[in-house]
């Protein structure tokens, strides 16, 4: 028995190696939610992050959660941002590039470990 290549597997599958409507309506969808998700985190930091960096009187809150709270909605920020290339990317050509989905799963992966510190600070 002979081990097929990536590519002669989706050959014989008769699967589309192309862009497809799908992706590039996918990437339709990023390019208009990534931008909405970037700018409404930085409007979320230009409001709170002076208060949060400084630690204001009337924040209940220590300066560790201030802190967190800053870096998620900086990290979220990012990830709006970074969805807006990929978005453009895949719209553009039907498929992810390597360059532009590495950096958005480790987002997604600080994100995903910040889940669990949040709980036990909150």
């Amino acid at each position: 028995m002979s081990l097929m290549t990536p590519e002669q597997l989706i050959a014989s599958q008769g699967a589309a190696t192309g862009p497809t409507a799908t992706s590039r309506l996918r990437g339709g969808v990023l390019m208009v939610l990534g931008p909405v998700l970037a700018v409404s985190m930085a409007w979320a930091l230009a409001s709170l992050g002076p208060a949060l960096l400084a630690g204001s009187a009337t924040d209940p809150g220590t300066r560790e959660q201030d802190l967190t709270i800053f870096a998620v909605l900086a990290i979220v920020g990012a990830f709006g941002a970074l969805g807006t290339v990929a978005g453009w990317q895949l719209w553009r050509h039907g498929c992810f590039d390597r360059r532009v989905g590495l950096p958005l799963a480790v987002v997604v992966a600080v994100l995903l470990a910040a889940v669990p510190l949040l709980k036990r600070m909150f």
